[in-house]
């Protein structure tokens, strides 16, 4: 094949990538963008259940937790209004 037979069999392909690249960004992944949240972290092992549970009724979940057999935090997230 000719280069400029490949050329030309290519093009359209390269304007359909480029249109389907400059489609808007979906309504759910504009409100994703747009989500802001609170944070809180919990210090230590002692009562962790407890403080899940009870910022867990205050709409709290938990994002992550880190540390060590000797200390740990926990912390949480919940969206902003």
């Amino acid at each position: 094949m000719r280069p400029l037979h490949a050329f030309l069999l290519t093009l359209p392909l390269a304007g359909a990538v480029l249109l389907l690249g400059a489609r808007p960004i979906p309504e759910a992944a504009a409100r994703r963008a747009a989500e802001r949240w609170e944070y809180k972290c919990v210090d230590g092992w002692a009562g962790v259940t407890h403080s899940a549970n009870q910022l867990g009724a205050e709409g709290w979940e938990m994002a992550a937790g880190a540390g060590t057999s000797d200390h740990m935090m926990w912390c949480f997230k919940r969206r902003l209004p």
